[in-house]
């Protein structure tokens, strides 16, 4: 788990802030889906920001090998989706930004979609356009998402969250996460019939049995005090 936390604050820190640090707005939610299906995955993304003193919202994207993006289509509130062009900068990072106009609303919800076609086979690699401006308050579920699987795929070594499988929806295998920060990646492998033994459960196994040596070290050294 410490180990998890440490990643989920270096790809926080990934999207450092940008030119609009001045004036920038507040993140006060995330929502994340994806349908993946035969190497394409379709993803939205929803966000509700506070925008304070800022006339546009910065949005970053790390580009990730395996993983095209393409299409990236933005809409504000209930208005028109627009095409979103990010340029692009050193370490394969994409910045972009979306205009709010004058005059608009304190609160604001923006609505992403795009296409990704992956082709690092077994692994899915899925980059989220994120909000470059901080959680209004730091908090359990401040990203939250759902990812559903065609066929009958299953998806395991999830990062940087656990995916809990919650049934089939339709033709598809529907699991969630949740996260108290906005991740650069949803990432997981996928298989016809996933190993019993995956890396996450290997991880869990190993605090439970050390968990279980602990306390039976501390039985023992109590039950090795004199007693009066």
């Amino acid at each position: 788990m410490v180990g998890r936390v440490v990643l989920l604050s270096v790809l926080a820190l990934a999207f450092g802030r940008g030119p609009a640090a001045a004036r920038q707005g507040r993140l006060h939610a995330g929502e994340f889906h994806a349908r993946y299906d035969r190497a394409a995955a379709q993803i939205r993304l929803r966000y509700e920001v506070a925008r304070d003193a800022a006339d546009a919202v910065p949005l970053s994207l790390l580009a990730f090998r395996g993983s095209i993006v393409d299409s990236i289509r933005v809409r504000v509130d209930a208005g028109a989706a627009q095409p979103l062009v990010l340029a692009a900068e050193r370490g394969g990072r994409l910045r972009g930004s979306v205009p709010l106009g004058d005059p608009a609303p304190q609160r604001v919800t923006l609505e992403i979609e795009y296409a990704i076609r992956s082709t690092a086979g077994r692994r899915v690699t899925l980059p989220v356009v994120a909000v470059m401006w901080p959680p209004a308050q730091a908090r359990p579920g401040l990203f939250t998402g759902e990812v559903l699987l065609a066929g009958q795929q299953e998806a395991y070594n999830a990062f940087p969250a656990t995916l809990r499988a919650r049934g089939v929806q339709g033709d598809a295998r529907t699991y969630t996460f949740s996260l108290p920060v906005l991740p650069a990646v949803v990432s997981f492998d996928v298989a016809a019939d996933a190993p019993a033994l995956t890396f996450t459960r290997t991880l869990d196994l190993l605090v439970v049995l050390l968990t279980i040596l602990f306390c039976a070290m501390l039985w023992r050294q109590f039950r090795a005090q004199p007693t009066a």
